[in-house]
C-alpha cells in the first residue's frame, strides 16, 4: 500500500525505489507538485547519488501484487507528472488515512537500456532530418 504524503507547503513526497543504484538506499523521498516532470524528479535522485549523466536514466510507475511481486511496468515520459500519476492511483476507501492502493503501486528509477536509448537518438535525429527535407521541400 502507498501512502501519498505531503509538506506543510501543500506539496507532495514522492518516493523512489533505486534499487540496485544505490548499495546505501533501498528508497529515496522527493518533494514535488502536481506540476514536477519525471525528468526533475531523476535529475534529483541522480544528483544524490551522484550517478553522472540524467540522460541514462527514467523513472517507471510500477504496479505489484500485495505479495510484492511486480505484475506491470510502465516508463514515465520525461514531461510526465508522478504526482498526478499517483493521485490517480485506487483510493483505500476502508481506511480514514490517506491511502491509495491498486494493488500496490510506487515509483522505481531504472538505468535506460542501451537498445531504448539509441532507439530514442535514431527516432530523435530522424524527425530533425524530416523536419529538415520538409523546409528545402517547400
Amino acid at each position: 500500500m502507498t501512502n501519498i504524503l505531503t509538506t506543510e507547503t501543500g506539496r507532495y513526497v514522492v518516493q523512489v525505489y533505486v534499487g540496485a543504484l544505490s548499495q546505501h538506499y533501498e528508497a529515496l523521498s522527493v518533494e514535488a507538485s502536481k506540476q514536477t516532470s519525471s525528468e526533475e524528479i531523476v535529475q534529483c535522485i541522480v544528483e544524490r547519488l551522484q550517478l553522472g549523466n540524467t540522460i541514462n536514466y527514467e523513472l517507471a510507475e510500477v504496479v505489484g501484487d500485495e505479495c510484492g511481486q511486480e505484475c506491470k511496468e510502465r516508463r514515465l515520459g520525461p514531461t510526465e507528472c508522478p504526482v498526478a500519476c499517483m493521485l490517480l492511483w485506487p483510493k483505500d476507501t476502508d481506511s480514514t488515512e490517506d491511502r491509495y492502493r491498486g494493488d500496490v503501486s510506487d515509483f522505481h528509477q531504472k538505468k535506460k537500456k542501451v537498445v531504448d536509448f539509441a532507439l530514442n537518438q535514431i527516432d530523435n535525429a530522424m524527425s530533425k532530418i524530416s523536419s529538415k527535407l520538409l523546409v528545402i521541400h517547400k
